[in-house]
């Protein structure tokens, strides 16, 4: 589709950014921290493919007058030496930066709360550990916990007798850990269940240990917080140590890539996420995203964790559009939080209607999504994630669970 017609489409749908259209044409840097290499590098193809197909239409959506510089680093799907090795990650002189892996699980928050960087990690969110910090915005559902407290209620629902629950979690420093526990034993404690907490290597070749321990705890539902090439074996393993039938399994990751390996072990798996559908697209926008990324990325299948940073890029936009508008500063992480106060709402890709987009509600306190489009999905034995039956929709913290 030429250019032209492409903004006019996007204007169209998400409005048009009129500081923007009337300011002389801009270029800002964007420096963005990938997982490029390592277990979650599959998802780090994603990432990257959704920034770049964002970067071109925002370019597109506001007729030229806005380019975005990509400056990609790689953090190594949060290998710690990686990560002590990576620069400043272009913070000094910017206002904005693009993260991921719940701002390398921690390892970034002091560097950007040094220089006052307004930071945006669209894939990992805040977590419940990082809500509130200064300068750290997560755009998405906090990960994991959010989407947990609505799938975990929709798990009992339908699996009333089952009392003893086991989390099991890739192990990462305590700063993380303490708090993701404490927010699954507060949840769990909502629901009158028994809960366990398991730790899992992150990104081992060997889980025979951590199944064995999955056993001996026999509990009647495990909700599997691991994700990429840990996903994967651990799912192997449950297999290799008979363990599929029975109990009830939860996993926070439902991706092409892990499925493809292991989703006909999946049978009857819940999984709550932020979806996009891409059997019935419900928006305009979304239906113009899934078009744009098959005929730009023809060798990846469109993904949320693609949708995601998309939606984020436009988000970034339109508060540059809002800067320029109150006549801020682009270099200054202040001007960005005043921006998003402004008006904490931003279009999105998930969710909406033939007439409306999807939105995005963020919480000005926590820092996370207030309000978002989550699904509660059930998988099939299927190397096709298309198979999985959508069951219910709900909102952040289990709020207006409505079953399908």
């Amino acid at each position: 589709m030429d250019k032209r017609q492409l903004g006019v489409q996007l204007r169209a749908i998400l409005g048009s950014p009129t500081h923007l259209l009337e300011s002389s044409p801009l270029r800002l840097a964007l420096p963005t921290v990938l997982g490029l290499t390592g277990s979650g590098s599959a998802y780090g193809q994603l990432h990257q493919a959704g920034l770049h197909l964002a970067v071109r239409h925002v370019q597109d959506w506001s007729d030229g007058r806005l380019t975005f510089d990509v400056q990609e680093f790689d953090h190594g799907s949060c290998n710690p030496s990686q990560i002590g090795r990576l620069p400043e990650l272009g913070l000094i002189g910017n206002g904005v930066l693009l993260t991921t892996f719940v701002f390398c699980f921690g390892a970034q928050l002091a560097a950007i709360q040094r220089t006052k960087t307004f930071a945006i990690d669209p894939v990992g969110s805040t977590g419940p550990a990082y809500k509130g910090i200064p300068y750290c915005y997560g755009f998405r559902s906090s990960w994991p916990d959010d989407c947990q407290a609505g799938l975990w209620r929709i798990i009992k629902d339908r699996n009333p007798g089952a009392k003893r629950w086991t989390v099991v979690s890739s192990e990462f420093a305590p700063d993380w850990m303490v708090p993701l526990k404490r927010t699954f034993a507060a949840l769990a404690d909502s629901m009158d269940v028994d809960l366990e907490y398991l730790g899992s290597p992150y990104g081992s070749d060997d889980f025979s240990a951590t199944v064995e321990e999955m056993k001996r705890l026999n509990s009647d539902v495990y909700v599997l917080v691991v994700y990429g090439t840990d996903l994967v074996r651990i799912t192997q393993e449950l297999a290799r140590q008979g363990m599929l039938c029975g109990p009830t399994y939860a996993t926070v990751e439902f991706d092409d890539d892990v499925v493809t390996q292991v989703g006909h072990l999946w049978d009857g798996w819940y999984i709550g996420q932020e979806y996009l559908d891409i059997v019935d697209p419900p928006s305009d926008w979304s239906k113009l995203f899934l078009r744009e990324f098959s005929l730009t990325y023809s060798h990846l299948k469109p993904h949320y964790y693609a949708s995601l940073l998309y939606s984020a890029v436009f988000s970034i936009a339109e508060m540059v559009n809002r800067i320029v508008g109150f006549g801020g500063n682009l270099q200054a992480g202040d001007d960005y939080v005043k921006a998003l106060e402004m008006n904490p709402r931003f279009p999105h890709v998930h969710g909406g209607s033939a007439g409306e987009t999807g939105r995005l509600i963020m919480d000005v306190a926590t820092h996370s999504a207030a309000s978002i489009p989550l699904v509660a999905l059930r998988a099939k034995a299927s190397a096709d994630p298309k198979t999985a039956e959508k069951i219910a929709t709900f909102d952040v913290g289990g709020r207006n669970i409505r079953y399908l």
